[in-house]
């Protein structure tokens, strides 16, 4: 990816994750992404410094 961004994708859960992420990251700051399990596992192990949230508007009706 451009500048050098490098995904993984675990499944191990979010301490399998966070053991991943700072291993390959060598010092530099980390991101865990994911969807609403990702973020109920990592505020149960206490793990956020910063949270970023990306909302998407919907519109919900229904088509007749």
């Amino acid at each position: 990816m451009q500048r050098g961004t490098t995904l993984h994708f675990v499944t191990g859960g979010i301490q399998a994750a966070l053991e991943c992420a700072t291993k390959a990251a060598a010092g530099k700051d980390i991101q865990l992404g994911g969807g609403v399990a990702a973020i109920q596992q990592q505020l149960r192990a206490q793990l956020f410094d910063e949270l970023q949230l990306a909302i998407s508007p919907a519109l919900l009706s229904s088509v007749p």
